[in-house]
């Protein structure tokens, strides 16, 4: 749940924005709504988890290898493993 928070609260103030201004019929107050919007969503972290750091050009055999021997890791993780 917590990974999808900034999400929720970009599309929440977006919805906002749109109210205020259709509304109240304010259009500095929905902007101000809005770019509060794409503040939280250019300054929060991806949902889809860690990047990987740069490390060493890892062959596909080695990485399903990896995921064969660990069956829940991820790519990221075997990419990891094999920088090591």
């Amino acid at each position: 749940m917590k990974k999808h928070l900034p999400t929720a609260a970009f599309f929440g103030l977006m919805i906002l924005a749109g109210v205020v201004y259709f509304a109240a019929e304010n259009v500095l107050l929905a902007a101000a709504v809005a770019a509060l919007a794409v503040t939280i969503w250019g300054f929060t972290p991806s949902g889809f988890g860690h990047v990987p750091k740069r490390g060493p050009v890892v062959s596909p055999k080695e990485l399903r290898e990896y995921r064969r021997q660990h069956p829940g890791a991820t790519i990221a993780d075997a990419i990891e493993h094999a920088g090591r």
